[in-house]
């Protein structure tokens, strides 16, 4: 049954639950709107039934092992799979038309796609996400919603697309926001650099958001990569943006135990400027993790010890060098995971068959962690899969 924000139950939507379990994602949003949906008959030729199938749900998704939502699960398979009758879909516009937004969907042919459902939110102007049905041309419309017909600036943002037997592929969108007021819908673009890096297995890499303000006043923007589809450090970065300027928001990306192929992580980024509100944009930073053989070089040891709240931290950890007849270089890595610290780097020579101690401690002006359980994990970036893991307790 579909129970509405105040309590309201409309009835039961008659979806076949006998799919959970076989066809569905970890979770599933559905539409509670009766009248936008359609009736079909089902599979088994049963009494007609709301058809349960993707393109009338309005989000569906995976969960990482941490149970955060990971966007990018789906997308990945599919890019690496190709499985068999899969397809890709994306944004190809929105558009303001006639007091309406408009989104035309398109599938990786650039085709357009039918019976896709859009949901768009109204970030400005008016509140409250919608969800429609695109037509044989690939298009659905959003008119304003009740009470903010009038207002002098309305926009929104699309935030899923979904369709029977695709994948909704949001690194090809073509857009994402739209206004119905013209004045700033192309003030503010932002960009990945490099757009696709290449790791190995276990390495990390930094990446740049640059956030070009081709407004006419200063910009506050805050830039916040998508969890899931590894890890990004830090978890968010202000820049601000003078007019005709642009700002480099810098992360790091770490590949962790992801396994070798093809990664995206998507970044929001929403910007402030006087008289004009909120503007929201999206970028997706891509990688690509290569498979290596295994290294002679091992983290061996990583050490940390229980904290009370204030206490600074260490991490100890020892790496050894298993090739008996020559020296090696190498530069370690240290990042706190559920702090989304990462520590400066320690370059290190290591005589043959010899193991060498490092220690990491939070910088002075730093800001102590708070009560929690932390992960400390140690690795060598240049070499793939080395790395060693231990846990504190922050009481």
């Amino acid at each position: 049954f579909a129970t509405r924000d105040n309590g309201d139950v409309p009835r039961g939507l008659g979806y076949d639950l006998e799919k959970l379990q076989w066809g569905w994602g970890d979770y599933v949003v559905f539409n509670s709107d009766i009248a936008d949906l359609a009736y079909v008959k089902n599979v088994n030729n049963k009494l007609p039934v709301l058809c349960y199938e993707a393109a009338y749900f309005v989000e569906a998704g995976y969960f990482n092992q941490d149970w955060q939502p990971d966007r990018a699960i789906e997308l990945n398979r599919v890019r690496r799979f190709r499985p068999e009758g899969s397809g890709l879909i994306h944004v190809g516009r929105v558009e303001p038309i006639d007091r309406k937004i408009r989104v035309r969907v398109a599938n990786d042919g650039n085709g357009p796609v039918e019976h896709a459902r859009v949901t768009l939110t109204w970030t400005e102007g008016a509140s409250g996400s919608y969800s429609r049905v695109t037509n044989k041309d690939g298009y659905a419309e959003f008119a304003p919603p009740a009470g903010a017909e009038n207002e002098s600036f309305l926009r929104a943002e699309v935030v899923s697309v979904s369709a029977t037997a695709t994948t909704y592929d949001w690194t090809a969108d073509g857009a994402r926001d739209a206004a119905l007021k013209v004045g700033d819908s192309h003030d503010v673009i932002a960009e990945i650099d490099p757009p696709n890096v290449t790791v190995d297995e276990g390495g990390y890499a930094p990446f740049k958001v640059n956030v070009r303000n081709r407004g006419t006043g200063p910009i506050q923007a805050t830039v916040t990569p998508s969890p899931g589809g590894g890890l990004v450090t830090p978890a968010t970065h202000e820049v601000t943006v003078p007019a005709g300027a642009t700002a480099a928001a810098e992360f790091v990306w770490h590949a962790g135990e992801l396994p070798p192929g093809h990664h995206a992580v998507p970044v929001s980024i929403r910007a402030r400027a006087g008289g004009l509100g909120q503007i929201t944009r999206g970028a997706v930073a891509e990688f690509t993790i290569n498979h290596d053989e295994p290294a002679q070089v091992a983290v061996v040891k990583v050490e940390t010890h229980d904290r009370r709240v204030g206490e600074a931290y260490e991490v100890y950890a020892e790496i050894e060098n298993r090739d008996k007849e020559a020296a090696v270089t190498v530069s370690a890595s240290c990042v706190i995971l559920e702090a989304r610290r990462h520590l400066p780097s320690q370059e290190i020579t290591i005589a043959a068959g010899a193991k060498v101690g490092l220690r990491w401690r939070p910088a002075p002006d730093s800001e102590p962690l708070r009560t929690g359980v932390y992960n400390a994990r140690v690795t060598v970036p240049a070499l793939p899969g080395v790395a060693g893991q231990a846990g504190f307790v922050v009481k």
